[in-house]
């Protein structure tokens, strides 16, 4: 099972030079920065991103395998450019998605 957790910037622009950071509770799980992704050990297989739609400002999560009750919980997506940065958080319970 994968469940997408949606994080877009809005007003719309391109993500492509901007870093990404997904975080569960406080653990960083997965980072987009200078093109390449890293994910945290325990999330290699589970989560990505949908890098070819960076250029469109999505920079949702995709989490794969998600049916143990481990992975609910809140989820923050984090976007920093330059000196800015910009965040939201998903609450991801048990099948249903809140923001």
């Amino acid at each position: 099972d994968e469940v997408t957790l949606p994080c877009y910037i809005s007003p719309k622009q391109s993500a492509v030079a901007m870093e990404i950071r997904w975080f569960k509770e406080t653990d960083c799980i997965c980072v987009y920065r200078n093109g390449q992704v890293k994910k945290e050990q325990g999330y290699v297989g589970r989560v990505s991103l949908f890098t070819h739609k960076l250029e469109e400002g999505n920079v949702s999560l995709m989490l794969k395998y998600f049916q143990k009750s481990g992975n609910f919980g809140v989820y923050r997506c984090e976007v920093t450019c330059g000196d800015e940065k910009v965040e939201t958080s998903v609450y991801f319970s048990k099948g249903n998605l809140y923001k």
